[in-house]
């Protein structure tokens, strides 16, 4: 009975992210933002709930950290520090200061939750079903926008379902599941014995986001989707690299990219997607509004006054690039707190895929450190670790791919 409500909770969230149902439930008044409350924040919410009353019912206060605590304990709690000060000091307000940092909370909330869950009931192979029915969902939705032409649903490109106001929270969700499905397409799917039939059905449902990303618009989701694949065929070859297979391995990325340039092309919101006009204008120019610009104005924020410079100004919003927001926000020492918590999934991924002998663990790890070293990259032009639909599908695979560390030693060995 506990592993049936586990599961469906499980799969409830999945739900909630892929379909991001939501409401208003007011305006910031300093700021006049709408505050969304998604169907997800109410199943964390639940689930944090039913979890605490679990541990009392139960009595047993002593369990496993995950892997990640001490980086995610001391971000948040610097976070908390750097947040109380400017209050003290009046550099910041309450009320934009709670909902701002709530929602960063709910982030690792989402892992820690996820991470028990699975760690208690590994239900992994039956979740990525779940993930790649839905991003199939989201797939045949892009679909009914694009032959229909709904204009609310289009801004850059057609977007995932209830995205419609810009191209990376669609692009950067179907990067995400192509990511891990093609990691596990080619360390697991591809090595089972199924049927051919089967398996050229799996290599189609694993490739399928990639039309979702380049459909988007979204420059920073196309960039991320050249690097994983870049990335995930290193992987693939990484223990067997002689010049032979350097070679098939520079052949086999320029006949990729070469495909995906061309469905780039065919597609309407090309221009968008391979504008090196508006890049040159975005980092180059100088101009009013630009990438550029803002980068500029954001460093002279922090360079201001030393405080802002060690701790930051405690809450700042969009920056569009998520090293430069934290820097903003948390000054050099959260930076570094940062960087700390990076390196730590990194080191943990690849030691996992090194030390796996199941291949469908081996495909997760493989997934999360492309997927991270990728969430890396599209760091430089987004604030890509608060863009809520991509950052709940990331934390969602990190606990995913962790939770298997507890798991039973039987569980991470190939049957």
């Amino acid at each position: 009975m506990k592993n049936k409500i586990i599961y469906l909770f499980l799969i409830f969230l999945i739900i909630a992210i892929s379909l991001s149902p939501r409401f208003s439930f007011g305006f910031i008044p300093t700021t006049q933002r709408s505050i969304d409350i998604r169907v997800e924040d109410i199943i964390i919410f639940v689930g944090l709930i039913a979890w605490f009353f679990c541990v009392l019912i139960s009595g047993k206060y002593k369990f496993k950290l995950p892997p990640l605590f001490w980086p995610i304990f001391s971000m948040l709690a610097f976070g908390f520090f750097s947040i109380l000060v400017n209050i003290l000091l009046g550099k910041i307000s309450l009320e934009i200061t709670f909902f701002y940092f709530l929602k960063e909370i709910e982030f690792f909330l989402l892992y820690f939750i996820v991470f028990y869950c699975i760690a208690s009931f590994n239900s992994n192979k039956q979740l990525i079903k779940y993930w790649l029915f839905f991003s199939l969902i989201n797939f045949f939705w892009l679909v009914y926008v694009f032959i229909y032409n709904i204009k609310w649903s289009i801004w850059y490109g057609p977007n995932a379902f209830m995205e419609p106001q810009g191209p990376f929270p669609s692009g950067g969700y179907f990067l995400l599941i192509f990511i891990f499905s093609f990691n596990l397409l080619i360390f697991y799917f591809s090595k089972i014995e199924i049927s051919i039939y089967k398996k050229v059905f799996m290599f189609i449902l694993c490739i399928i986001p990639i039309l979702g990303i380049l459909s988007s618009g979204s420059m920073a989701s196309t960039l991320g989707l050249f690097s994983s694949i870049f990335i995930s065929i290193f992987l693939l070859y990484k223990d067997r690299l002689n010049l032979i297979v350097v070679f098939k391995i520079l052949i086999l990325v320029v006949a990729i990219f070469s495909i995906l340039f061309s469905a780039i092309y065919i597609l309407p919101v090309a221009k968008k997607i391979v504008s090196f006009e508006k890049i040159k204008w975005e980092y180059m120019s100088g101009s009013s509004g630009s990438r550029g610009e803002n980068f500029i104005n954001n460093l002279i924020i922090v360079l201001e006054h030393p405080q802002k410079l060690i701790i930051g100004i405690g809450i700042f919003g969009e920056a569009h690039c998520q090293y430069m927001r934290v820097l903003l926000e948390r000054g050099v020492i959260g930076l570094l707190l940062f960087f700390w918590l990076m390196w730590s999934i990194l080191k943990i991924s690849y030691e996992g895929f090194n030390e796996r002998n199941n291949n469908f663990n081996k495909g997760l790890f493989g997934g999360l450190f492309t997927a991270t070293i990728v969430m890396l990259i599209m760091a430089i032009p987004n604030d890509v670790f608060m863009v809520v639909k991509v950052a709940e599908v990331y934390w969602f695979f990190v606990a995913m791919t962790t939770a298997t560390i507890l798991l039973p030693k039987e569980n991470n060995i190939e049957a």
